[in-house]
């Protein structure tokens, strides 16, 4: 999300605040590592209640609606990178920035860069190795962080828990 000029990152960090106050703790459940197209990240290791899977989907939309009118509208630039979505994705993509949200979220935390081939197994091996015991644990969602990157005029983004 780029942030409309008329906004500023204190701007963003207040209205992040405020959401983050209002928020309950989310259950996850276990996770595990696994594959998602050509990346590898941590998912949900088991089924869901609804309300489970309610509470996942209420705080995700609730993250990107409360800061949407903040985000820039959508360059000709990012448009042209957006390929190869499904109806219902770039419809999202053209209201909300990003195509996998809402009806199209799936929760996941990205551990790689895109990998090839063998890139996979070796990957996993080692994760797993990291991850050892971690994901046998309920995992819950009980805080949000807002990051940013590098911008084209030289400000410094750094990460905020709220």
């Amino acid at each position: 999300m780029r942030l409309d000029a008329e906004f500023s990152e204190a701007d963003l960090l207040y209205i992040t605040s405020s959401l983050a106050g209002r928020l309950k703790p989310v259950a996850l459940g276990k996770l595990k590592v696994g594959r998602l197209g050509n990346f590898l990240a941590l998912v949900i290791n088991h089924e869901f209640s609804s309300a489970a899977i309610n509470d996942i989907a209420e705080l995700s939309g609730l993250c990107v609606s409360e800061v949407d009118f903040l985000r820039a509208p959508l360059s000709f630039e990012e448009r042209k990178r957006r390929t190869g979505l499904s109806p219902r994705e770039g419809e999202l993509f053209e209201q909300w920035g990003y195509p996998y949200v809402f009806d199209c979220f799936r929760f996941h935390m990205t551990l790689t860069a895109a990998l090839k081939g063998e890139e996979f197994e070796i990957a996993l091996r080692e994760i797993n190795h990291c991850v050892g015991e971690a994901v046998e644990e309920v995992q819950f969602i009980d805080s949000i962080c807002v990051f940013g990157e590098p911008c084209t005029n030289n400000q410094e983004k750094l990460p905020f828990e709220l």
